[in-house]
């Protein structure tokens, strides 16, 4: 009798990290590889949006923020053209940007 401890759940990923569900055609597997690299810049992009916010939101000061404001609109509107994140999220986040300035 074999006594099993721990089993590892089956899952896309369990067998192979870089071709999680094993692609039949070559077009698939380069496929598979552009997305790989499209998902890094595209997180790269995202982090680096996230934290340009959360500077412009700690400062108190509306000579300093103005500045870094339109840094971070020039930002968001250059990841929409590029489709990391959509035309409507990045108004919406300009204008939230711009609403918290402008109470400063």
């Amino acid at each position: 009798m074999v006594l099993i401890l721990y089993q590892e759940p089956r899952t896309a990923f369990s067998t192979n990290q870089r071709f999680p569900f094993m692609p039949q055609h070559k077009s698939a597997e380069k496929r598979v590889r552009q997305n790989e690299k499209r998902r890094a810049r595209n997180r790269y992009h995202k982090v680096r949006m996230r934290t340009m916010i959360k500077q412009l939101e700690a400062t108190e000061n509306r000579a300093e923020a103005e500045p870094l404001l339109n840094e971070v609109k020039g930002y968001l509107d250059r990841l929409a053209t590029k489709r990391v994140i959509t035309p409507n999220k990045a108004a919406h986040t300009k204008s939230h940007l711009d609403k918290m300035v402008n109470a400063l």
